[in-house]
C-alpha cells in the first residue's frame, strides 16, 4: 500500500473523498488540508497546511503564525499573512485570508520547512498590538509564544521602539512597564 503525503488538499483529492477519508478515519484535518491519522502533529505539518496557495513571499504572522508555533490548537479563521513592505506580491481577494504589508527585519522571521513565519517573539509582540479584543484566549496565547520565545527580552525591545502603533496597549496586555 503507498504512503500518502503529508498533507493532502483538493488539489490532490476532491474534496468529497477527503471527507470520506476522513469519516474512515484515514485522514484528520489540519487547517483547511488534510493529514494522515498516524502523522505526528506538529509546526512542519501546520506551515504546510497555512502555506497551501499562498505565494511563496507570503509570511504567516499573528494568530495563523501561532497556531503553527502550537500556542493555538485551532486553526484561525481567516488566516493571517504579511508580506514585507518590499516584496511586491500581487494576490486575489480571499475571504478566509488577511493580508497585511509590513516592516520586518530578518530576526523578525522563521522558516518552518518552506514558509516564512513571524517569530514567536515577534508574533507576540504583534498579537499584543493588534488583536482587537485580549481575553483569556489571548493571554493564553500569549503565555505559550512567551514560553517558545528564544529572548524573552525581545519583546520588550521590540516595542519600545518610538512611533509603534498600540505600543501602550501591548505593553499593557503584556504587564510590561514602560522604562
Amino acid at each position: 500500500m503507498a504512503r500518502l503525503p503529508a498533507v493532502l488538499s483538493t488539489d490532490d483529492l476532491p474534496l468529497a473523498e477527503l471527507s470520506a477519508l476522513r469519516c474512515d478515519g484515514v485522514l484528520v484535518r489540519v487547517g483547511s488540508c488534510y493529514t494522515p491519522v498516524d502523522q505526528p502533529d506538529g509546526t512542519g505539518i501546520r506551515a504546510i497546511a497555512a502555506a497551501h496557495g499562498m505565494h511563496e513571499r507570503m509570511i504567516a504572522e499573528r494568530m495563523t503564525a501561532a497556531w503553527i508555533w502550537g500556542a493555538r490548537d485551532e486553526a484561525p479563521t481567516p488566516h493571517q499573512f504579511c508580506t514585507d513592505l518590499g516584496a511586491r506580491v500581487s494576490h486575489q481577494v480571499r475571504p478566509w485570508l488577511e493580508l497585511r504589508e509590513v516592516v520586518l527585519s530578518p530576526m523578525d522571521i522563521a522558516m518552518v520547512g518552506d514558509l516564512a513565519v513571524t517569530t514567536p517573539a515577534r508574533t507576540l509582540a504583534d498579537l499584543a498590538r493588534f488583536q482587537p479584543e485580549w481575553g483569556p484566549l489571548e493571554q493564553s496565547i500569549a503565555e505559550r509564544l512567551s514560553a517558545l520565545a528564544d529572548d524573552p527580552g525581545a519583546v520588550r525591545e521590540d516595542l519600545e521602539r518610538t512611533k509603534l502603533p498600540h505600543k501602550n496597549r501591548a505593553m499593557a496586555r503584556l504587564g510590561i512597564s514602560p522604562s
